[in-house]
C-alpha cells in the first residue's frame, strides 16, 4: 500500500530508493530495461508519487557491490543533477571506493540544497581491509568542509551483501568496519564542533 497506510497498519516504511548506478544490469536481474537515464518525475522521486514526505526518504546511488574493476560505473558529477533533484531528504553514495572516493570534489562546485543531507560512504563493502579510523574522520571532515558539518553523517557505501545468501565481507570483518566508522566519527566530531 501507500506510504501512509503502511504506518498506520504499523508496517516498515519504504524509506530507501535505489537506482543501479554501474551500467547495465546484472544478468540475474530481469527486466524490460537494460538502463534508465531519465529526468522526468519517476526518477526524480518515486516518493513524490507515493506522497512519502522528504524528510522520510534516504536515496542511495548504487554502483553495485560486486568486487570487480567498477571501470563501467556512472560518475557522479554525469548524474548529480538529477541525483539533487530527487524528493530525498538523505542522499547516500560511495565515496570510500577507491573508484569514486576522488569524487568529494564535486561539491566545491556543486550546492547542496537547502534541507538535504549527504550520507557519504566512508567504510568500502567491498573489501576486507578495515579502514583506519583517522582516515574515515579525514572523509568526514573534507565533505564537511564543503557542505556543512550538520549537513554530513557518516555511512557505508553500500550493504555488506547483495542478499542474505551472498556475503561480500565476512560477518567479524563488518563488525570491525563499523567500529571503525563509529570511532572515525568520534574523532571527527571532536575535530568538527571543537
Amino acid at each position: 500500500g501507500d506510504f501512509h497506510s503502511r504506518e498506520e497498519a504499523g508496517q516498515p516504511l519504504v524509506n530507501s530508493l535505489w537506482p543501479w548506478g554501474q551500467g547495465a544490469l546484472p544478468e540475474n536481474v530481469r527486466s524490460d530495461l537494460n538502463a534508465i537515464w531519465s529526468d522526468d518525475p519517476a526518477h526524480r522521486g518515486l516518493a513524490a508519487l507515493a506522497g512519502i514526505p522528504a524528510e522520510k526518504v534516504r536515496y542511495h546511488v548504487c554502483w553495485g557491490s560486486w568486487n570487480g574493476p567498477h571501470t563501467s560505473d556512472v560518475p557522479l558529477p554525469a548524474i548529480l543533477d538529477l541525483i539533487l533533484k530527487v524528493k530525498a531528504q538523505a542522499l547516500s553514495f560511495e565515496a570510500a571506493n577507491p573508484r569514486h572516493a576522488h569524487e568529494v570534489r564535486v561539491w566545491e562546485d556543486a550546492k547542496l540544497p537547502d534541507g538535504k543531507i549527504l550520507l557519504p560512504g566512508m567504510i568500502s563493502h567491498s573489501t576486507n581491509v578495515v579502514e583506519h579510523p583517522e582516515l574515515i574522520s579525514m572523509r568526514i571532515c573534507a565533505f564537511a568542509k564543503l557542505v556543512g558539518r550538520e549537513n554530513v553523517i557518516a555511512s557505508s557505501d553500500c550493504g555488506f551483501s547483495q542478499n542474505w545468501n551472498h556475503i561480500r565481507v565476512h560477518p567479524q570483518i563488518q563488525w570491525a568496519k563499523l567500529k571503525a566508522l563509529v570511532d572515525g566519527a568520534r574523532h571527527a566530531t571532536q575535530v568538527l564542533w571543537q
